[in-house]
């Protein structure tokens, strides 16, 4: 009986525990976001299908780099393809070029030998999204996907490619990977670099802001385009994967169209933007039982985990 009692008074302690740290965790993160419209940017745009084209183009502009290469991944492998990364960026860090790698605190696979290393090399090193107190659980859930780089401010990736060699489609297990990346010249890159600036500053990393962070970038008279030929490419692969019934290459090809055909759409400083935006926020905003639910169901779902990890 007192096992029984005790095993229930742990559970009370566990899910106020979890309750009291979901709430302050929400809390917090609600006074850190800011609401923004994003302006128009016109590009020069590269679609990347493959992770064999990505690393080529990756590296090719890393070792052109003048000034500076600002790297964050979710996942960073220490597997072929991320020492052949970590080896570039010290040796571009040796010859003067400043060097900032951001990697997810759970997604990253890195040594403490690897790091110490690319530290001594002159390369900032920082993780982000690292679980604090008192909200552990809300910061340990609370992870940056964001695979962004940004080189001499000029020159910017943005897609779903991380550092690991089953990228590469080398994991017999995944087999060819299908994935999409954007490889971002001129106007826009600065946006990029924003974020990363902002998710660097989250994580308390002394830097020096410089004025080569944000050259100045000529304005394109028209929305940025698609190579063609790329176009073509992928959407003849398309076509074939989806007659294989490969959905999952269907639903990131859905996606990369709409990207794309977004210039027909009405623009964020139009009211009727504004008026369709906030009418589907306020339909879609749950009530407040709801959330309470949700948020139950969270706790829950948490006690339930942590009961079969012991």
């Amino acid at each position: 009986m007192k096992i029984t009692l005790t095993i229930i008074a742990l559970l009370l302690i566990i899910i106020i525990w979890l309750r009291v740290d979901y709430r302050i965790g929400l809390t917090k993160l609600r006074k850190t976001r800011k609401q923004s419209i994003q302006e128009s940017r016109y590009p020069s745009l590269s679609l990347i299908t493959t992770g064999e084209d990505f690393f080529e183009r990756l590296f090719a502009d890393i070792t052109a780099a003048h000034h500076h290469v600002h790297m964050m991944f979710y996942i960073f492998k220490e597997d072929h393809i991320g020492t052949r990364m970590i080896e570039l960026l010290e040796k571009r860090a040796a010859e003067g070029i400043d060097i900032i790698l951001m990697v997810d605190w759970v997604g990253s696979k890195l040594s403490r030998k690897s790091i110490k290393r690319m530290q001594e090399a002159g390369i900032v090193f920082t993780h982000s999204q690292t679980p604090s107190f008192p909200t552990i659980f809300f910061s340990l859930n609370h992870r940056n996907h964001r695979k962004i780089t940004i080189i001499d401010g000029k020159i910017g990736y943005l897609g779903g490619f991380n550092v690991g060699d089953e990228y590469l489609g080398r994991n017999p297990k995944f087999g060819f990977w299908r994935d999409f990346h954007l490889r971002f010249e001129g106007d826009g890159v600065q946006d990029l670099q924003k974020q990363f600036l902002t998710d660097l500053d989250c994580t308390q990393t002394d830097y020096f802001m410089k004025k080569t962070f944000y050259p100045s970038a000529p304005k394109r008279r028209t929305r940025g385009s698609f190579d063609s030929y790329r176009w073509k490419i992928s959407r003849s692969t398309f076509i074939r994967d989806a007659k294989k019934g490969k959905k999952l290459y269907l639903n990131g090809f859905a996606l990369l169209y709409t990207e794309r055909h977004s210039a027909r759409r009405a623009h964020p400083s139009s009211p009727k933007w504004h008026q369709d935006s906030t009418t589907t926020a306020t339909k879609s905003r749950p009530s407040t039982r709801q959330r309470r639910i949700n948020a139950l169901h969270s706790t829950i779902i948490g006690v339930w985990c942590i009961c079969l990890s012991l």
